[in-house]
């Protein structure tokens, strides 16, 4: 046998160790099993032996997934440990991408972008009227009343790497533009948003009530 052969032979046998090496980490590979009839969020990460995370997280594939205490993955923006991440509608955690009033850093977690103390530039007004929101009619609501419901189209509200809308980023960027204007006006309140949005139809809407603070004398 000349020494070339032995290079082939030795080449092919290289190959079918490979590929019996991929076999037997596909075997014991887990796999996403969905809920029958289920919401689309209701799917766990099932491991060969049976095994499951819950009330945790794992990584799989290179991107990093929660599950809630029954197994299922967790989507939308979570808190988890003091932090909040915004985890897509496949459930992979969104990592370094900027959505303009705040970002996601390299380990997933969430940040409001801080007020420019030079400029003093309300950004996250700027931001909500790239998104089609009507900021200044939403402030001056608040202003003159206690609560307000607005509507928008969601056609150009932020997105997460995935396509998907991210809808709580498009509250936080109103409720930090009417915080940032009352705060420059020098009135101190509470605030909550109740929202909804129909995907369907592209439709958003949120419901902003507010009282002063009492101080007292």
């Amino acid at each position: 046998m000349t020494g070339r052969h032995k290079w082939k032979w030795g080449a092919a046998l290289g190959t079918a160790l490979v590929v019996a090496q991929a076999s037997l980490l596909a075997a014991f590979a887990g796999e996403w099993k969905v809920l029958e009839g289920g919401e689309y969020w209701q799917k766990s990460y099932v491991e060969a032996d049976g095994s499951y995370t819950s009330d945790g997280w794992q990584q799989i594939d290179g991107k990093w997934y929660h599950f809630d205490q029954d197994g299922y993955v967790d989507v939308g923006m979570r808190t988890f440990d003091g932090k909040e991440y915004i985890l897509m509608k496949s459930g992979a955690m969104e990592v370094s991408r900027d959505y303009g009033i705040g970002y996601v850093d390299e380990n997933g977690v969430w940040n409001i972008q801080p007020k420019d103390p030079i400029t003093n530039k309300n950004i996250f007004a700027e931001c909500c009227r790239s998104w089609g929101i009507d900021i200044e009619t939403v402030i001056s609501g608040c202003l003159e009343t206690d609560e307000i419901t607005y509507s928008c189209s969601t056609g150009k509200f932020p997105k997460d790497s995935e396509g998907n809308y991210v809808y709580r980023v498009a509250v936080y960027g109103i409720q930090e533009a009417i915080l940032d204007q009352l705060d420059n006006d020098g009135v101190a309140v509470n605030m909550t948003c109740r929202y909804d949005y129909d995907e369907a139809a592209g439709s958003f809407t949120i419901t902003i009530s507010r009282s002063e603070l009492d101080y007292g004398d």
